[in-house]
């Protein structure tokens, strides 16, 4: 495991006497934490079942069609299993496109799965 350092910077109101005053008050963190190695993807292959009822439950109810999927390949992560399915897309002009969308099955009991990611 590698050893990281991390700032994040943020803003949040500041609270004065003075409403008429811009208030504004930049927050520090640092947090020092770890990283864990995440796996290779496998192999493409064609999709199952399996896959598109994946691919479904983390697609199915978006506000725009996303595609088909064709093949996937996927790894072990923390959260559950990571899939990054090559979808059959219309394009903005409805020519035919290819994809990429990265869904998270997650380990969770009852999780819904969850597309990540869309590159198109």
């Amino acid at each position: 495991m590698t050893a990281i350092t991390m700032t994040l910077v943020g803003c949040a109101p500041k609270k004065t006497a003075e409403p008429e005053t811009t208030k504004s008050l930049v927050l520090y963190y640092s947090q020092t934490g770890t990283t864990k190695a995440v796996g290779e993807f496998s192999e493409q292959k064609p999709v199952t079942e399996a896959e598109t009822a994946i691919f479904n439950a983390a697609c199915g109810d978006y506000q725009f069609p996303l595609g088909t999927p064709l093949t996937f390949v996927s790894r072990d992560i923390a959260e559950g299993r990571e899939y990054k399915f090559t979808v059959a897309a219309k394009g903005m002009d409805s020519s035919e496109a290819v994809t990429t969308i990265f869904v998270i099955d997650y380990n969770e009991e009852g999780a819904k799965p969850e597309f990540t990611q869309v590159v198109r």
